[in-house]
C-alpha cells in the first residue's frame, strides 16, 4: 500500500463539492463543513461502512465521528416538518429533503407516493454514500445501506406499519451518481411475524397443491373407471367379461350377500358346427346376436340392478341374478331356451338352427367361493347338454354328478401344484419279449403323484381330471422331460434300454406346441431318440387322424418309435395301419385277459397278431394275468407281454 496520505488540498477524498463529510487526516476524523463540533457515532450502519474503509486506506481512525449538526438537524427537521401533521406528507417530505440536501445527503425527490398501498419511490441524485464509494472502487458494490435505513424509518412512521426497501444505484457517465429507493409494506420485522408470513404463504401453497391434487385425483379416478370398464368388457358382445364375473362373485362373498344370488351358465349347442363350417366371422356374429337376445330377454323380466349378463368365454354366457327364487329362475331358463331356439341364423344363404343348454346354481346351496359357484353352474350346464341339449338343469345339493365334478376340480389344483413343485414320480412296467435272445429292457412309463407323507397317488385319481380340464398337456410334457433326463443320467448304462414308452393324450396329440417341446428336450439332453417310444391310444389317433399323422411322421424322423395303444377297443381299421407310421400295436387288454375263456377273444388277438406281423408291426399283449394266457400268447407268437403276472410297475431304481 502507498505511504502517501490523501489530502484535502488535491480533493482526493473530498466527497462532493460541498460534501457533508470530509476526511481530516491530520486530526483523523470526519468533519461537517469544517465545523469543530464533533461527536462519537454510535450508529451501527456508519460503523459498518467507515471502519473497513479506514482499514483499506491505512488511516488510524480510532473513532468513527460525524458532525453533530448533520445528523441531529435532519432528524429534528424530519420530526418537526414531516411528522408534525401541519401539512401534507408530500410537502413536508419536500421541505425535509431540502434541509437534508444542505447537510450533504444529496438531492432527494419523492417520485411516487401511495399511502393506501404503502408504496413509495424516492430518487436521490449524487448521494453521499455513492460519492464516498466513487473514490473507493473496491466498495462500489455496497449500495446505500445508510440512506436505505433512514428512508425505512421515515416511511414506517408515515404509513404506520413495517416497511421494506431496496435500492438500485448507478454511477453516471457525467461523474455523478443516482440511487432509486423503493419502499413497500412488509410484515417481516420480527421472528413471529416472519413465521406468520411464512405460514400464510405455505397455507396458500398447500391450498393450491391440494386443489391440484384434487383435480388430478378426479382425473385419475375417471381414468381408472374407464380402464376398469375396458378390462371388464367383452368387445365382441359388449357384455361384461369373465374377469368382471369373478370379481363380482368375490364382492358378494365379502359383502355377505352370497346366499341371495343365483348363477346361470348358458352354452350354445351348435356353435362349433357353425364356427367350423362358416368361419370365425360367422361365429363372432352369432355370439354377438345371442348376447343381444339374452340381454333383451332378461331386461324384460328383471330390473337393471337385479341382473348382469356376461360372456364367460367361447360360446358360454353367464347370468348373475340378485335374487334367490327357484321358480323364477326356472321360468327364466325356459324363456331363454325358447328365445335362443327362435334364432334362425343365416349365413351365405344358409340358415342354421340354434339351441342352448342352461345350468342353474343357487349360491345358498354352494360353499362360498368363486370357483365353487362357477364350477357348479358350469357342471349343471354340462349335465343339461348331456341330457339331450336345449334343456336346463338345476344343480341340487348332493347331486352325484356335480359332486364328482367338484372332486375333479380339487384334483386339478393338486395336479397343477405337482407340476410346479415337481411332485410327480414315474414308475415303470416291463414289456417282456417272448424272444429270449433279446436281453434289452423295454418299459412303459406310468405316472404317479406324491401325496402326504410321500405316499404315492395312482393316476386313476387325477388323470381324468387333468384331461377334462386341459392340464394333461403339462403332465405329458413333465413326463417327456423327466424320461429324457433319466436316460441322459444313465450314461453308458443306457445301452441296456431297448425302448421306454411315453403315453401321449389326445389333447397333447392335437396341441401344436408338442412337436417343438419334444425337439427341445431331445436337444437339451442329447437324447438317443431310438430309445423313446410314444404311445397313443387308438381312439385318440382316429379322432385326430390328420394332426396325428403329421406329428408321428415328425417323431419318426427323429428316430422315435410309435406304439398304438388299446387297439381293438375303438374304431379298429387295419386300413389305417397301412397309412400311419406305426411300429407297435398294443392289443387291448379286454380281449387279452379273457382269451383263456373266450374263443372269440382268442381269435381276435390271433387275427390282430397275424395282420400286424404281415405288415412288419410288433405286437404287445397287455393285461397278462396268468400263466395260461402266457402260453396262449406264446402259441400265437405275440412279440411282448405286459401285465401284473409278468411284472408290476417298479421305480426307476429297480431297473437301473
Amino acid at each position: 500500500m502507498s505511504d502517501k496520505k490523501p489530502s484535502l488540498e488535491n480533493n482526493d477524498f473530498l466527497i462532493g463539492e460541498n460534501g457533508a463529510f470530509n476526511w481530516d487526516f491530520e486530526k483523523g476524523y470526519f468533519q461537517c463543513f469544517g465545523t469543530e463540533q464533533i461527536i462519537i457515532s454510535t450508529d451501527p450502519d456508519l460503523k459498518d461502512i467507515l471502519a473497513p474503509i479506514a482499514d483499506e486506506m491505512g488511516v488510524d481512525l480510532f473513532r468513527l465521528i460525524v458532525a453533530n449538526a448533520s445528523i441531529r438537524s435532519t432528524n429534528k427537521d424530519y420530526k418537526e416538518v414531516i411528522a408534525s401533521g401541519s401539512q401534507p406528507f408530500e410537502e413536508g417530505f419536500a421541505t425535509w429533503g431540502q434541509i437534508a440536501a444542505l447537510t450533504g445527503w444529496g438531492s432527494i425527490k419523492l417520485t411516487e407516493y401511495e399511502p393506501e398501498s404503502c408504496h413509495a419511490i424516492i430518487t436521490i441524485d449524487n448521494p453521499w454514500e455513492l460519492r464516498l464509494q466513487k473514490n473507493l472502487p473496491k466498495y462500489k458494490h455496497w449500495g446505500c445501506p445508510f440512506l436505505l435505513g433512514k428512508m425505512i424509518g421515515i416511511f414506517e412512521q408515515a404509513f404506520g406499519q413495517n416497511c421494506w426497501a431496496k435500492d438500485t444505484y448507478e454511477f453516471l457517465s457525467n461523474g455523478t451518481s443516482q440511487v432509486i429507493l423503493t419502499i413497500y409494506a412488509s410484515t417481516k420485522t420480527t421472528y413471529n411475524e416472519l413465521e406468520k408470513c411464512r405460514q400464510r404463504k405455505l397455507s396458500k401453497h398447500e391450498k393450491e397443491l391440494e386443489k391440484e391434487i384434487e383435480e388430478k385425483t378426479i382425473k385419475l379416478k375417471e381414468s381408472n373407471r374407464i380402464l376398469k370398464n375396458i378390462t371388464h368388457l367383452d368387445f365382441l358382445t359388449n357384455l361384461k367379461n369373465r374377469r368382471s364375473l369373478e370379481e363380482t362373485l368375490l364382492d358378494i362373498k365379502e359383502n355377505n350377500s352370497w346366499n341371495a344370488h343365483t348363477l346361470m351358465f348358458v352354452d350354445l349347442d351348435q356353435f362349433k358346427v357353425i364356427n367350423d363350417t362358416c368361419g370365425h366371422l360367422a361365429g363372432d356374429r352369432l355370439l354377438s346376436l345371442v348376447g343381444e337376445r339374452l340381454s333383451f330377454c332378461i331386461s324384460d323380466s328383471y330390473d337393471d340392478e337385479k341382473y348382469a349378463v356376461y360372456r364367460y368365454g367361447g360360446d358360454e354366457f353367464a347370468i348373475l341374478l340378485n335374487e334367490h327364487n327357484k321358480t323364477k329362475s326356472i321360468t327364466l331358463a325356459k324363456k331363454i331356451n325358447e328365445i335362443v331356439s327362435n334364432i334362425l341364423f343365416s349365413w351365405e344363404n344358409k340358415v342354421y338352427e340354434i339351441n342352448c343348454s342352461i345350468g342353474i346354481a343357487q349360491l345358498d346351496a354352494i360353499e362360498p367361493g368363486v370357483d365353487n359357484a362357477i364350477i357348479t353352474a358350469d357342471n349343471a350346464c354340462y349335465q343339461a347338454k348331456k341330457n339331450g341339449k336345449n334343456q336346463f338343469y338345476f344343480a341340487e345339493q348332493d347331486n352325484p354328478f356335480i359332486e364328482s365334478r367338484l372332486v375333479e376340480m380339487n384334483w386339478i389344483h393338486r395336479v397343477k401344484d405337482a407340476i410346479k413343485h415337481d411332485l410327480f414320480v414315474p414308475h415303470f412296467q416291463l414289456l417282456r419279449p417272448l424272444d429270449t435272445s433279446n436281453k434289452k429292457i423295454s418299459l412303459e412309463a406310468l405316472i404317479r403323484m406324491k401325496g402326504k407323507d410321500d405316499k404315492l397317488i395312482m393316476p386313476t385319481k387325477f388323470l381324468s381330471a387333468a384331461e377334462n380340464y386341459d392340464v394333461i398337456f403339462e403332465v405329458d410334457c413333465w413326463m417327456i422331460n423327466d424320461i429324457c433326463k433319466k436316460i441322459k443320467q444313465l450314461g453308458e448304462k443306457a445301452d441296456q434300454i431297448e425302448s421306454i414308452a411315453i403315453n401321449l393324450s389326445g389333447n397333447t396329440l392335437s396341441n401344436p406346441k408338442i412337436g417343438q417341446f419334444i425337439e427341445k428336450c431331445f436337444k437339451r439332453y442329447e437324447t438317443d431318440t431310438s430309445k423313446i417310444c410314444f404311445e397313443i391310444t387308438e381312439t385318440h389317433m382316429m379322432t385326430n387322424i390328420d394332426i396325428a399323422q403329421t406329428l408321428l411322421d415328425r417323431l419318426q424322423k427323429y428316430g422315435c418309435t410309435i406304439s398304438l395303444d388299446d387297439f381293438g377297443a375303438g374304431m379298429s381299421s387295419f386300413g389305417y395301419l397301412k397309412k400311419l407310421p406305426i411300429d407297435k400295436i398294443k392289443i387291448d387288454g379286454s380281449f387279452v385277459k379273457n382269451m383263456d375263456n373266450s374263443l372269440v377273444d382268442y381269435t381276435f388277438v390271433e387275427s390282430i397278431t397275424n395282420v400286424a406281423r404281415a405288415m412288419g408291426i410288433k405286437t404287445v399283449a397287455e393285461f397278462v394275468e396268468n400263466e395260461r394266457i402266457v402260453e396262449l400268447l406264446s402259441d400265437i407268437n405275440v412279440d411282448y407281454l405286459q401285465g401284473y403276472h409278468i411284472e408290476k410297475p417298479k421305480p426307476w431304481s429297480f431297473y437301473f
